[in-house]
């Protein structure tokens, strides 16, 4: 019995639609879409939602790798940050020594300049090299 009224209920609905349909003119938009409706497959519609539904996984995909990519860009400069700081103090210590030492030689070429003068004019005379203007010494 229920099963009846079920049917009665959905032949009544349908009925009612049909009416609905006869009584009233379709609008501009129902005509719109129903012309939009015909020149367009279901199928090529379901086609693009798939493709759309791909690209969209592809670029979230994307994303998270390149998101891994900027952590491991970020702690490689960091490393690369805290290495170049070391070597930037290495350097500068070294260079200070190497200052100290060629300022000691120079002292003591000095001292041993006014201790012996002939011995070191002989020595210089020997010994002196020869600096071209392309270099950046002192």
């Amino acid at each position: 019995m229920v099963e009846d009224e079920t049917d009665q209920v959905t032949l009544d609905l349908e009925q009612f639609e049909e009416t609905k349909k006869e009584d009233t003119k379709p609008t501009l938009g129902d005509i719109f879409t129903d012309r939009v409706e015909s020149l367009m497959k279901h199928r090529d519609i379901d086609n693009v939602l798939d493709d759309q539904q791909h690209i969209l996984n592809n670029l979230e995909m994307m994303n998270e790798k390149l998101k891994f990519l900027n952590l491991i860009s970020q702690s490689r400069y960091e490393a690369s940050v805290t290495a170049f700081r070391f070597h930037m103090r290495l350097l500068s210590g070294v260079k200070k020594d190497l200052d100290s030492v060629f300022r000691r030689i120079r002292t003591l070429k000095t001292k041993l300049g006014v201790q012996y003068p002939e011995i070191m004019a002989e020595v210089q005379d020997k010994y002196t090299v020869h600096v071209s203007d392309d270099d950046d010494d002192e």
